[in-house]
């Protein structure tokens, strides 16, 4: 998921994302349970430009409000038969259907900036648009601002990014393919075609990654390669989950864990494990992911792997904490939190605090459990609130003070520090050319980012 000038776009947990071809679509919960539930779906004005003032980027949008619906079988009956446009309805991201609740207005923008710009606050904002009658925080650094008509700069320039665009993954992929293609060598073309995939998912455009995915996979089994079948089926196993399709995705991952474990690919388990887990849960079977997620974690345990060790421990917290299991997801986060300080990472302090609130909650419950009852009667005091994530889940959640985190600790490398690193890539038995077999993830976004460090080592401090 990306912004409209390419940034990665990171949302608050209750804000959802709609894919829609070159347009932008989030739904904000305006309040409001089940079929209550009211939302206000906001779109980037289609062609709209980028626009700059005081180093903010923002670009033209459009709201409407919308109150989520049931529709039963007449209605739908009725639509069909008589085609009533003013009958229309929307499909959200969780597939609830919802419909307009209200006139549309055309005076907001979606603003941001750059992570390593540091946060901004209501302020800053406020500060740009004077006469706004509202402005909402959705994510690390990106606000909405309503009532903004004639306030700003026209939309003339287009931001200025510090990064060669040949150093995108997709290009380098889609190089590594054409090389491969002319080179007539078919075990190259599978990893390429998986490398450009995985791009193009990291990217936000998981439609256009299932192409080359599911080719990477055909190929991979025409050429009769056990391993480059189990890396296709496992990559294009995501791009399946990131389309909404998770029962496929788990079929493919039950061969893939399969193969993985015949063959003693330590590594290619691990990703799989982790994966699995996500579609689980998507799924609905908590229990289920919890047993791929301690899995995934002995693995990442055993190969000292830390920054996948935290990523697995406070995911394992989060579900030990929602199935009741008090004690174990405080143990489970008190080790994450205690990895991330050894570590230095700049988000260990962030991590600690939501742990301390968690515990102070947890102590409470344990402490007066009559008063309380079952977790299912009392959740926001167990961990789980009641109208939203729970407490170790807010963790992951993006809001203004993980973004001071991330605006004061997730420093970019220097150009010479980050060619060192890609280079130490390209020597590596490890690296397909885009991706690493060991954390999963694209090299050149994670070369960038000072506190990063190479699961085995092998990126000079």
């Amino acid at each position: 998921m990306t912004l409209p000038d390419g940034q990665p776009l990171l949302l608050n947990a209750d804000v959802l994302h709609e894919s829609s071809g070159d347009r932008l679509i989030l739904w904000l919960p305006m309040g409001g349970a089940g079929v209550d539930q009211r939302w206000e779906r906001i779109g980037t004005v289609v062609r709209a430009k980028v626009a700059i003032e005081n180093r903010i980027c923002w670009v033209e949008a459009t709201s409407v409000p919308a109150r989520q619906v049931r529709v039963g079988v007449f209605r739908k009956l009725r639509n069909k038969l008589t085609g009533a446009d003013g009958d229309r309805l929307w499909t959200l991201p969780t597939g609830a259907l919802a419909e307009p609740n209200g006139p549309r207005q055309t005076d907001l923008r979606l603003a941001w900036t750059d992570l390593e710009a540091g946060p901004v606050d209501e302020s800053t904002i406020k500060a740009c648009w004077p006469e706004s009658r509202q402005t909402r925080c959705i994510g690390p650094n990106l606000w909405l601002v309503w009532g903004a008509t004639s306030l700003g700069p026209p939309p003339e320039t287009e931001p200025q990014s510090s990064h060669n665009p040949d150093d995108a993954p997709r290009v380098i992929a889609q190089r590594a393919l054409d090389l491969a293609r002319a080179a007539n060598e078919p075990a190259r073309v599978v990893i390429a075609l998986s490398d450009l995939g995985m791009a193009l998912l990291v990217e936000g455009n998981p439609q256009l990654a299932l192409v080359p995915l599911k080719d990477a996979l055909t190929e991979a089994q025409q050429l009769g390669d056990p391993i480059l079948e189990a890396d296709a089926a496992s990559n294009l196993a995501s791009g399946l989950s990131a389309l909404g399709q998770p029962k496929q995705a788990r079929d493919l991952l039950v061969g893939v864990l399969n193969h993985t474990r015949k063959v003693g690919d330590r590594y290619a388990e691990k990703l799989a494990l982790d994966r699995f887990a996500k579609v689980l849960l998507s799924l609905g079977d908590r229990a289920g992911a919890l047993h791929h997620i301690e899995q995934a974690l002995a693995i990442a345990t055993e190969m000292a792997d830390r920054p996948q060790m935290v990523n697995l421990l406070w995911r394992a917290a989060i579900e030990h904490a929602e199935l009741g299991r008090r004690e174990t997801a405080l143990s489970r986060a008190e080790i994450a939190v205690d990895v991330l300080r050894r570590m230095g990472h700049p988000t260990a302090e962030w991590y600690a605090h939501h742990l301390a609130n968690f515990r102070s909650k947890s102590t409470i419950l344990a402490k007066y459990p009559s008063s309380f009852g079952s977790i299912d009667v009392a959740p926001h005091i167990s961990g789980q609130t009641t109208d939203g994530p729970s407490v170790l889940r807010m963790a992951f959640t993006a809001t203004k003070a993980m973004a001071a985190f991330v605006g004061s600790g997730f420093k970019a490398t220097s150009t010479e520090a980050y060619r060192t690193r890609l280079s130490t890539c390209a020597t590596c038995e490890h690296h397909t050319g885009v991706r690493c077999r060991i954390c999963g993830c694209i090299t050149a976004a994670k070369a960038k980012i000072l506190h990063e460090k190479c699961p085995t080592g092998r990126w000079p401090t």
